[in-house]
């Protein structure tokens, strides 16, 4: 059983849909890029046509409403050298608009006719007859003015008649006010309806579909931020769309965010309601006044108008009569599909727009028959319609005991945990983490199951505006430290126990569990240990607290799928002395004889080490500790004009350190380093620009190589120059590789 082709579009563009009339189907879309795990996604495998989405619904013909309205068939016969000519055309021509004329021939060795009208300034016609075997001919005529011609068909054996037809265009235009019931959101219901058609036009219907679009108008008085920076922006006004085709239990909803196209989601974790950016395939985001999600009756892109509208028939219905693209463009906004109607109007009663029809003419010849559509679209909540939008989860009474127990260890920093990982073996809990947390540090010791120590260290606050990283040595007690961080601690990431109370459900006083979905939410009570750090958190997420409302402990189970594996493991985490723990580690027993400190690059950043080993530098670079720690990437870039030197440049960098003269220091420590290495003061420099001044540093040429390094102050450039307190080496000499 055959009907119209359509296709949904997922995508969305500006440039509409190419010209094309009577009926025939577009084959244009395009895939939303793969949306954020957290959202229900429709992918483009998802997304089939019509034929193969719709359900099949058995109807006979009796059952279908009358349409007599939106017949106005006019036919003409004529015998001409013993052939029967036989015109019909569906309903009325209207100025703008392109429609389809039917030719059946009688007695004609071919259905191949040229078409002609006598006043092309009238009329024009072309040739679309799609199957030799058909006996009817049809011609896509536009409309180009108001007036009265005759069309011609011509056979290739010179027989010829024609058919008068009126192009209308004088009517009454269609008031603002009426117009306007439509302009500012409304839900739109269609019932759409398929039939087949014999040569002789003869109606058969196929089977109907249903959809529903909701526009959701912009509200002026919750303007976002957008709207400041745009003001003069010729925006269309709409917030949110909605589509869904019942038959197929297909559903689209997007929002207005910002100037982008979004689509909501509900937050796991925090129990906000948010929107995700759409991408196209090549991961471009879609701007909202220029996709299809937009309410075509009030957006400047469309360019509907109350004019386009035109009553022949004292004011109950309105035909559009502008350019052939409104009403292409006026379903693929309500339906997603690449329709081309032949007619589109709305019927109004009392005063009130009640409904939008679309005709699409018999084409599509397939299978011995020609294939047409007819919506009927009821116009409800007008002004007032609104998507289905996402709402937070509630908060009930229970979820304040959550909230007092996560707020205590959130703001106290103040407690200890002992992380634990069953992947369901006996042999499988090798290894614990025990943490303890106060305000100052963020110690963690990690021992196997018998109590052995296999690492120890964390994080300590030095001053206000430093902190430190540190191994402990439990046997001598002694602090090593191992990088300094120009920064204040409480940038530091301490787990922040920052999700909502709101994704719980209660399951006893004090034990609470999600929906499958929240474990993620493990990761914000504690580092994850690297065993797990990759794995997934789509299960249901675990939260007790103790007899006096502290949280005593958080479990999930988790898995590998992500990495295309079977294992699963459960994670729990119990903490304790929440509020009153103190780490009990003396940081002024500080091992200064640095025999603890890294020597070399792959000790002291093992990233940046194989960065440098990656890119052919390793040996480029003599390695000297720095109290501050290293950037973990080699860096390189073309050749500056602003350097007296040639050639491109390989570069690293310091972390901050903790003041400017630090900084100096270990720039005049490491340049003594390469001279005492062999390496000379060479008459080359690099200029580089501070406000309006030129500051000069030397280059010092490598002992056997053709290379040189410059040692000097980190700079940024955002707008203005200035130094920073990294440090920066620069490599120049060696080929780098842009690969």
């Amino acid at each position: 059983m055959k009907k119209i082709k359509t296709l949904f579009l997922l995508g969305m563009s500006g440039a509409l849909l190419a010209s094309c009339g009577g009926g025939t189907s577009i084959a244009s879309s395009q895939s939303t890029s793969e949306e954020s795990s957290i959202i229900e996604s429709r992918t483009s495998e998802e997304i089939t046509t019509s034929e193969e989405s719709s359900s099949k619904t058995s109807h006979d013909d009796k059952s279908e409403a009358s349409m007599d309205s939106y017949s106005q068939e006019a036919k003409t016969s004529e015998k001409v050298d013993g052939i029967t000519f036989t015109f019909r055309v569906q309903g009325a021509l209207y100025a703008g608009s392109s429609r389809a004329v039917y030719l059946e021939l009688k007695g004609a060795d071919s259905n191949k006719v040229t078409w002609s009208s006598d006043d092309a300034s009238i009329l024009s016609a072309s040739d679309i007859t799609s199957e030799e075997e058909s006996v009817t001919a049809v011609a896509l005529v536009t409309a180009k003015a108001v007036g009265t011609t005759r069309l011609i068909a011509t056979l290739e054996n010179g027989a010829s008649s024609s058919i008068e037809l009126t192009v209308l265009g004088n009517g009454q235009l269609m008031s603002d006010s009426l117009f306007e019931q439509v302009m500012y959101g409304a839900k739109f219901s269609s019932n759409i309806n398929f039939y087949s058609y014999s040569d002789s036009l003869e109606e058969t219907f196929v089977e109907s579909s249903t959809a529903e679009t909701i526009y959701e108008e912009y509200n002026p008085e919750t303007k976002n931020v957008w709207d400041e920076y745009y003001e003069d922006w010729d925006r269309n006004e709409t917030d949110g769309y909605r589509q869904e085709v019942s038959t197929s239990k297909k559903v689209f909803n997007y929002v207005r965010a910002g100037r982008k196209v979004g689509q909501e989601y509900l937050d796991p974790i925090t129990n906000t309601v948010n929107a995700i950016s759409i991408q196209d395939e090549n991961g471009d985001e879609y701007y909202w006044d220029n996709s299809y999600y937009v309410n075509p009756f009030n957006n400047s892109t469309f360019d509907l108008k109350a004019s386009d509208f035109q009553s022949f028939d004292e004011g109950e219905t309105y035909h559009y009569c502008g350019s052939y693209l409104g009403p292409m463009r006026t379903c693929a906004s309500l339906y997603l599909e690449t329709v081309a109607p032949d007619d589109m109007f709305f019927t109004v009663n009392e005063g009130e727009v009640e409904k939008l029809s679309f005709i699409i003419d018999p084409a599509n010849y397939e299978d011995d028959s020609y294939y047409g559509a007819r919506y009927e679209v009821l116009i409800s909540e007008k002004n007032t319609a609104k998507v289905d939008h996402i709402s937070p989860r509630p908060h009930l009474a229970f979820h304040d005991k959550i909230d007092a127990a996560l707020e205590e260890i959130r703001e106290s920093r103040s407690y200890k945990s002992v992380v634990s990982i069953d992947y369901g073996s006996t042999s499988s809990l090798d290894r614990f983490y025990y943490y303890s947390v106060d305000d100052s540090t963020y110690d963690e010791k990690v021992t196997d199951k018998t109590g052995n120590i296999l690492s120890h260290g964390g994080m300590h606050k030095d001053s206000e505006n430093s902190y430190y990283s540190y191994d402990y040595d439990d046997e001598t007690t002694l602090v090593t430290i191992k990088t300094t961080y120009a920064k204040s601690y409480d940038n530091y990431g301490y787990p922040n126990f920052d999700f909502a109370s709101e994704i719980f459900n209660q399951v006893s006083d004090t034990e609470f569990l999600t929906e499958e979905g929240f474990g993620l939410g493990i990761v914000y009570c504690s580092f994850l240990p690297k065993d797990v750090s990759l794995g997934s958190y789509n299960g249901q997420l675990r939260l007790t607290l103790d007899e006096d409302g502290h949280l005593k402990s958080v479990s999930t189970v988790g898995d590998f799928s992500n990495l295309g594996l079977d294992e699963t493991f459960t994670i729990t985490i119990n903490f304790s002395e929440v509020g009153t723990n103190v780490v009990d580690i003396d940081f002024t027993n500080i091992d200064e004889s640095g025999e603890n400190l890294p020597k070399t690059w792959q000790e002291a950043s093992p990233a940046l080490y194989n960065d440098m080993v990656e890119e052919g530098v390793i040996d480029y670079f003599p390695y000297k500790y720095a109290s501050s720690g290293w950037n973990d990437y080699v860096a390189k870039n073309k050749a500056n004009q602003t350097y007296e030197t040639e050639g491109d440049a390989y570069y690293i960098t310091t972390n901050a350190f903790s003041s400017t003269s630090e900084r100096d220091t270990y720039i005049d420590e490491y340049i003594a380093m390469l001279l005492d290495m062999g390496y000379t003061h060479s008459d080359k420099t690099i200029a580089f620009t501070d406000a309006s001044d030129l500051e000069y540093y030397p280059l010092y040429k490598h002992p056997t190589e053709n290379a040189y390094l410059v040692v000097h102050p980190a700079y940024q450039s955002w707008g203005s120059v200035h130094y920073t307190n990294k440090v920066e080496i620069t490599l120049y000499g060696v080929e780098v590789n842009y690969d």
